[in-house]
Formats: structure tokens, sequence, C-alpha cells
């Protein structure tokens, strides 16, 4: 699979990812493996939670960002 992201693209002031040359049996891949990823963050987020370690309590707050990025990426893909 070969994509091309044009990443110097600006609308309204915003800047903007645009892929390019995918095909629908990739983008499936790339929707599935988005999935995969997202249900590895939640488990790992319930792992900081439920830790006494409170080293891995510093990675909540980055891992929730991450996971409400996630999880709007692949809104706007679907």
């Amino acid at each position: 699979m070969q994509v091309d992201i044009i990443w110097d693209r600006v609308v309204n002031g915003y800047a903007t990812r645009d892929i390019t040359n995918i095909e629908v049996d990739e983008y499936s891949e790339i929707i599935l493996c988005l999935k995969i990823r997202l249900e590895q963050l939640e488990e790992k987020l319930i792992e900081y939670k439920q830790s006494e370690d409170k080293r891995l309590k510093v990675f909540i707050p980055k891992r929730e960002k991450e996971l409400l990025r996630l999880k709007n990426l692949i809104k706007l893909m679907e």
C-alpha cells in the first residue's frame, strides 16, 4: 500500500492532511487498525487508573487525550 499525504494544505486558517491514492480495501484495513489501537489504549487507560503505582498515574491525561483524538479521527473517517 502506498498513499500520499499532503502536509502543507491550509483551509480556513487550519492545517489539513489529505490522504490520496488509497483504495477501498486499504481504507478498511486502516479503519480496522485504528479501532484495534483504540481498544488497546482503552485497556491501558483502565490499567493505569486501577494501578497503585503513582508513576503510571502520570500517563492518564496523555492517554485520555490520545483516546479522544483517535475517536475523533475514526468518526471523521467513517
